[in-house]
């Protein structure tokens, strides 16, 4: 009954160890500190392969890569793995997608990148974070008017998405 006790006081330590682990790295993602945090989940996703929290980590992952458009090709392979993770047509997957979208848009395929914040926006319909990158691939994509819209929307849902955007290099 002891050695019993032991190990399973040994395995609530690590996945307290664990959990601090993924809140680390959301911290830098809350700081802007985006290689930091890519670090930190690096380390937790090669650590928890099969961890229930693997579909947020993924997306976490892949939306810091997009912003600090660092290795693109990884963040879409992340988002597409969460996105096989998330249940459809829940918030998580509404997050995979609009990060797909984000990561779209980073590589200029604004066609693939408004599918997904259409997409997000389907499924989370004020997502602010999906309104104002599809705004972008829309003036992009010279429909000036739908994303001028669309950056409108998301303003009005979410008034420092702009800034979100504007800290990426991400502008109108």
């Amino acid at each position: 009954a002891g050695a019993q006790s032991d190990l399973e006081a040994a395995n609530a330590a690590v996945a307290k160890e664990n959990a601090v682990h993924l809140q680390i790295a959301y911290g830098y993602l809350r700081l802007r500190l985006y290689t930091q945090a890519i670090e930190q989940l690096n380390l937790w996703v090669t650590a928890h392969p099969s961890d229930v929290s693997l579909a947020q980590a993924l997306v976490a992952r892949a939306r810091a890569r997009a912003l600090t458009a660092v290795d693109l090709s990884l963040a879409l392979d992340d988002c597409d793995q969460a996105l096989r993770l998330a249940t459809p047509r829940s918030p998580l997957a509404a997050e995979v997608l609009a990060t797909r979208g984000l990561v779209q848009l980073r590589t200029a395929r604004y066609d693939k990148s408004i599918e997904d914040f259409n997409a997000a926006i389907k499924i989370e319909p004020r997502l602010a974070w999906a309104l104002y990158g599809r705004g972008l691939d829309q003036l992009r994509s010279n429909k000036v008017a739908d994303g001028q819209a669309s950056i409108a929307q998301a303003k009005a849902i979410t008034p420092g998405v702009a800034k979100m955007y504007d800290a990426a290099g991400l502008v109108p």
